[in-house]
């Protein structure tokens, strides 16, 4: 994979509204969002484009979203792992691979949107390797 000019994430989530909003806040802060609907979307954009993630975000009630974060590890263990968790979907097979959460439904309020781009610009950014996990306060 070419390494990218801009920190680069990849959204794999159902919520349009919500990947769209990101995606504009974060690129006021100069960081390339690659939105996705699936995980075989997902693979399909990043075998297209041939480009390195900084982080990966993903929604994990999201079909396959676990085995996904396992092949991404494997493929680039630097690259950073944020899940949106609900009460329904914990992501209980690839919790510990988790660098950071947000929960569903109140992380994806229009009003929260400035608090997860400044979770991800943190962690897009940080030199470290130090596991932060996100809270809604």
């Amino acid at each position: 994979m070419q390494r990218n000019s801009l920190p680069t994430i990849l959204v794999l989530d159902s919520d349009l509204g919500f990947m769209l909003a990101l995606s504009q806040e974060l690129s006021r802060r100069q960081i390339a969002v690659i939105p996705s609907r699936s995980v075989r979307e997902a693979q399909s954009l990043l075998a297209e484009f041939r480009m390195s993630l900084n982080l990966l975000l993903m929604h994990c009630s999201r079909p396959g979203a676990c085995a996904f974060v396992e092949e991404m590890t494997k493929a680039d263990p630097h690259v950073k792992i944020v899940g949106i968790v609900s009460k329904r979907h914990r992501c209980r097979k690839c919790a510990e691979r988790l660098t950071a959460h947000f929960r569903d439904p109140e992380d994806r309020d229009p009003e929260r949107i400035a608090y997860c781009a400044n979770v991800i610009e943190a962690l897009v950014r940080e030199q470290g390797r130090g596991k932060r996990y996100a809270s809604g306060t």
